[in-house]
């Protein structure tokens, strides 16, 4: 039997601008709460939202930084991990803004405009 491959659909979206947010904790934020040690960072996740203003589209890049107690990490029981919060999109792992998700609903169904 042939397996049937499907291609994923890659937008070509490197000519759009980019906007780069970065999302840490407070200062009074980066000590840990168990021993008191300062955190460091150990990571960081990239989260990429396509963004609308009228007539334009750009990229808002959210990078969200994950820190560790390097103290509490000798102890596996103990490690003390705190990741910076991200914002929430209305649809799921959806590179699409609330923003724009808004705007092209409108325009569908207000306006009727096509979808393509």
């Amino acid at each position: 039997m042939k397996k049937l491959h499907i291609q994923e659909k890659k937008d070509n979206l490197s000519g759009l601008d980019r906007v780069t947010i970065e999302h840490k904790l407070a200062d009074s934020e980066t000590f840990c709460d168990k021993c008191g040690n300062a955190l460091i960072i150990i990571g960081k996740k990239s989260k990429e939202i396509l963004k609308c203003k009228p007539a334009e589209l750009y990229i808002e890049e959210h990078i969200s930084y994950t820190y560790a107690c390097k103290n509490c990490e000798a102890d596996a029981y103990k490690a003390n991990i705190i990741s910076a919060k991200m914002p929430n999109n209305f649809l799921y792992k959806s590179m699409t803004s609330n923003e724009l998700l808004s705007h092209v609903v409108s325009m569908k169904y207000q306006y009727s405009m096509p979808l393509y």
